[in-house]
């Protein structure tokens, strides 16, 4: 793969936005249960305690359902397997730099120079399946982050194995 210098799934191939049709049903749903709770259901007197919370209670699916529509319709997808992009990020304390030096030599060959007593940050993106996985390590700064490495891909087990490790290095 070509070298990326930022992990961000808009420039890394075989990553785009689809459409997350779950989303879209659940949310119209409940749109459509905020519209039925509106409009047609009835309560005898208007002034009532009943007929207040009926009002609160379909403004709210009304609400909820269409930030949920706009905000949740598409989601990250890994082209070749058709499998959602998750993304998470580790922050590995100074204790902890042995294992991280380690880590980034066994996936990705890369000898990490590190000096001074800060944290790290390791971002990755992976695959539900965990079968891709990229990550990237950072060192967080006053105004910006400095980039440490460039962007390193896994497929197969070698993914699997990473996502694992990653996962015990943050705790």
């Amino acid at each position: 793969m070509e070298t990326i210098a930022i992990l961000n799934p808009k420039a890394m191939p075989h990553i785009e936005r689809r459409a997350n049709f779950n989303a879209i049903i659940i949310n119209s749903l409940i749109i459509v249960a905020g519209i039925y709770f509106a409009f047609f259901v009835k309560v005898d007197t208007p002034t009532s305690n009943i007929n207040i919370a009926r009002l609160f209670i379909s403004w709210s699916l009304l609400i909820v359902g269409s930030i949920g529509l706009i905000t949740r319709s598409t989601h990250w997808v890994y082209t070749p397997s058709g499998k959602v992009i998750r993304k998470s990020s580790t922050t590995v304390y100074a204790n902890d730099f042995d294992n991280l030096r380690t880590t980034a030599k066994r996936f990705g060959g890369i000898t990490l120079n590190i000096t001074g007593p800060t944290a790290l940050e390791v971002d990755y993106i992976y695959t539900t399946d965990r079968t891709f996985a990229a990550y990237q390590i950072s060192q967080p700064g006053m105004l910006a982050d400095t980039m440490l490495t460039d962007v390193v891909f896994l497929e197969g087990d070698y993914a699997k194995k990473f996502i694992r490790t990653v996962k015990r290095l943050g705790v």
